[in-house]
């Protein structure tokens, strides 16, 4: 069974002998393609040529950042406009957010699923109070 890679990376050592070695990059970003190479040095400051072929590799996407900004836009007796600016993706495919609000009064949640607008930059939904049929 394999370890999971937070309790490798909290363990890790960089490495390096004569043998081989490992190392650990750090700071990547999220869903980016990475060419590496390596080359040997010597005490004496001489370089060998570079390793080949490159070793390409793209970093894995991250959980999207919280919509930001929100506020209120308009409120009437039976319904909220608010509107966000949209979070940074991190390479993640936003393809809708899910929007959970709750009554105080009769301790109820609801939640409603807005797709994404990808011709903004800010998305907005409409909420209809609970009683409504909308």
């Amino acid at each position: 069974e394999k370890e999971p890679l937070e309790k490798i990376i909290k363990h890790f050592d960089t490495i390096a002998s004569w043998k081989g070695g490992c190392c650990l990059l750090d700071g990547l970003a999220p869903c980016t393609e990475y060419s590496l190479v390596m080359r040997t040095l010597t005490d004496a400051g001489v370089t060998g040529p570079l390793s080949g072929p490159r070793l390409r590799f793209i970093t894995k996407a991250r959980v999207p950042d919280f919509p930001a900004m929100m506020r209120v836009d308009s409120v009437t007796d039976t319904l909220i406009i608010f509107s966000w600016d949209a979070p940074r993706d991190f390479g993640s495919a936003i393809e809708m957010y899910e929007v959970e609000y709750h009554d105080t009064f009769f301790h109820r949640t609801f939640v409603s699923l807005v797709n994404w607008n990808c011709r903004n930059l800010a998305t907005r939904t409409i909420l209809f109070s609970p009683a409504t049929d909308d």
